[in-house]
């Protein structure tokens, strides 16, 4: 805080700051009583002679709660010094200099720091900002362009990259002083002084991308089998895989980014009901060779991808981690699926066919319950009836007492069912890098990546492939559809095998027959498995539309089947989980909803109104937008 000197004293959140120095001597002993000024430190001794200037109270927060409630500001849950962005109030133009972190920040914060007097009644969780530019590895070396990078940072930050849509499914480091015939992704701009290499009117001086700090080595996804060094210009997937959790992810950086095609999905835990949430951010770019800052600002982040709808680069990413990844204790999270079965399944009424939904801790067995919903792990390697599916059958209302019917585009109308570990390629399993091996082949599914296939599938649904008598998915695609009957009252998720590229989407027509939802699936490459969050409540249709060979491989429903329970989902001693809307209230939180029809204090919008900060004061976020008459939304 600067106070600058004046007449007269200034009362700042009800602390007294003179303006002069004292005007009487110090005294030569210390005073009996108490001065009227708080001394800048704290002390267990009283002092032997007094300072000679006034100093300001500095509150420091304890890091184990009091038992009474303190009179200082508790600890500020606001990103670090390692975030570039720090104002107070939110800038309306972007900074002219670099942070402390070594990036500037190109866009204004969208949320102002606010420093609470409430006190608290519990320590704050400690987890440490750290920002990854890729310029050095975690023990400091420096990283060389062109070098393919995955677990680079796995021990210390518990971080997996992996990328999607180019030669290889790992990213490569690009030095931007040196980037080739790919001018795009210089750095700094020719226009800059002193200048470098970059060419691109949205990195130019006072463009709103400005690129003059030089950004080093930079993530992108090789475009082919090259010496080179050379970002796809059909874009991409970049992943960011945290093992644990991320405590936060606050930042990522990225380059060259035009349009409005390129979008960052970040898997995240609920923190009420614990079940895993996507959020999607649009990401307007700033044209050829800008750099530009996006805020996250997500809690308890498992992953994080980045989807370049064309060329572009990542230059880096400012999470909190709870600790050193290496080292970090395995974290209990609440129940959820794999997305494949677990090798060792907990003792279970299950038959050993299915997969269990957790693994071997001590924790119960499916099913359990989520706001009374039974929570129903449908796998096409059993029957509901607890007897095995027979591998090359065509399957339709086979799992009918579940609520679910099965079609399939195709010459028989129906999913075919493969088993995968009779199968060499992309849709066997296990993958053959796994231990132990089998059948499957492809980067996607190897161990380490996201798609990791070494937990054996068993049988699979395909489209069919026309022209072949054993089953075999078609090399084109198509579509396997899910009939939901009035018991299926969610669907939690899908779990996909093999999906490659961006073409793969699954649609889901809502039971009021007014809605559909549709999802576009980011494949994990050859050979992977990968589940899709869908969340959505009274489903009456999903269509999965395979862009090429690929497979379902389970489905998770909530159903209300009463006592009428198929032999296969038999209950046992599982606990219940609530996650209703009276946990936002115990949690201390309030759900506001915006309609963008009145004001915080309730008087009615005006149309035609340009906003920006209207609900800045009262909740805390402002608005923004791109467009050329104004920044802000009308």
């Amino acid at each position: 805080l600067d106070v600058s000197a004046g007449e007269t004293s200034t009362d700042i959140d009800g602390f007294l700051i003179p303006s002069e120095p004292p005007s009487t001597p110090p005294s030569s002993s210390p005073t009996s009583a108490a001065t009227g000024v708080p001394t800048g430190q704290h002390s267990q001794l009283p002092s032997t002679r007094p300072s000679l200037e006034p100093s300001v109270l500095v509150s420091r927060p304890s890091l184990v709660p009091t038992a009474l409630q303190s009179l200082e500001p508790s600890q500020s849950s606001s990103p670090s010094d390692d975030i570039p962005s720090k104002s107070v109030v939110p800038t309306t133009i972007p900074s002219e200099t670099p942070s402390e972190s070594g990036r500037p920040s190109y866009r204004p914060s969208i949320d102002p720091t606010r420093v609470s007097f409430i006190p608290s009644f519990a320590p704050t969780a400690i987890c440490s900002n750290v920002t990854i530019d890729f310029d050095t590895l975690p023990d400091s070396t420096p990283t060389i362009g062109g070098a393919y990078v995955s677990l680079e940072w796995f021990d210390a930050h518990g971080l997996i990259l992996s990328a999607n849509g180019g030669y290889r499914n790992i990213p490569r480091l690009l030095n931007t002083s040196q980037p080739g015939t790919d001018r795009d992704l210089g750095s700094p701009n020719k226009e800059c002084t002193p200048p470098g290499p970059g060419s691109g009117e949205g990195g130019v001086p006072g463009m709103s991308g400005e690129n003059c700090i030089p950004q080093g080595n930079v993530l992108v996804i090789q475009e082919s089998n090259s010496e080179i060094p050379d970002d796809n210009r059909e874009g991409g997937v970049i992943s960011f895989d945290f093992s644990p959790n991320a405590e936060s992810v606050h930042l990522i950086g990225l380059m060259d980014i035009g349009g409005n095609s390129t979008n960052i999905t970040v898997v995240h835990e609920n923190t009420v009901s614990g079940i895993p949430t996507e959020t999607t951010m649009i990401v307007i770019g700033l044209g050829d060779n800008a750099v530009q800052t996006v805020p996250i600002n997500i809690t308890n982040v498992s992953q994080l991808r980045v989807n370049l709808g064309g060329s572009g680069a990542v230059t880096f990413i400012s999470c909190c981690f709870s600790s050193a990844g290496g080292s970090r204790p395995t974290i209990s999270k609440p129940p959820f699926p794999s997305q494949t079965p677990s090798r060792s399944p907990a003792p279970s009424q299950l038959p050993s066919g299915s997969p269990s939904f957790m693994s071997s801790s001590g924790l119960p067995s499916p099913p359990f319950r989520i706001d009374g919903h039974l929570i129903v792990f449908i796998t096409f390697s059993v029957l509901p009836n607890g007897s095995a599916s027979t591998s090359g059958a065509y399957t339709s209302v086979e799992w009918l007492e579940l609520g679910l019917t099965l079609s399939a585009s195709g010459d028989s109308g129906f999913p075919r069912l493969l088993n995968t570990s009779n199968v060499s390629g992309a849709l066997g399993s296990p993958n053959e890098k796994c231990t132990p091996s089998g059948p499957g082949s492809g980067e996607g599914g190897e161990p380490g990546m996201p798609g990791e296939n070494c937990d054996s599938l068993d049988n699979v649904l395909i489209v069919q492939e026309s022209d072949s008598e054993l089953p075999a998915a078609s090399i084109i695609g198509g579509v396997i559809e899910c009939l939901f009957s009035a018991k299926v009252l969610i669907v939690y998720w899908v779990c996909l095998f093999g999906i490659e590229g961006h073409g793969t989407t699954i649609t889901i027509f809502h039971a009021d027959g007014t809605r559909t939802t549709t999802i576009s699936v980011v494949g994990l490459g050859r050979n992977s498995v990968q589940t899709i969050s869908i969340g959505i409540k009274s489903v009456a249709r999903l269509l999965v539309n395979l862009s090429g060979p690929g497979a379902v491989v389970n489905i998770g429903i909530g159903t209300d089947l009463g006592e009428d329970l198929p032999q296969a989902i038999e209950p046992s001693q599982t606990p219940i989980v609530s996650s209703g809307g009276s946990n936002f209230l115990n949690a201390g939180l309030s759900l506001v909803a915006f309609d963008f029809n009145a004001m915080a204090d309730g008087t009615p919008t005006e149309t035609g109104s340009y906003v920006s900060s209207v609900w800045l004061d009262e909740f805390g976020f402002s608005l923004s937008a791109s467009g050329c008459i104004s920044t802000s939304p009308r």
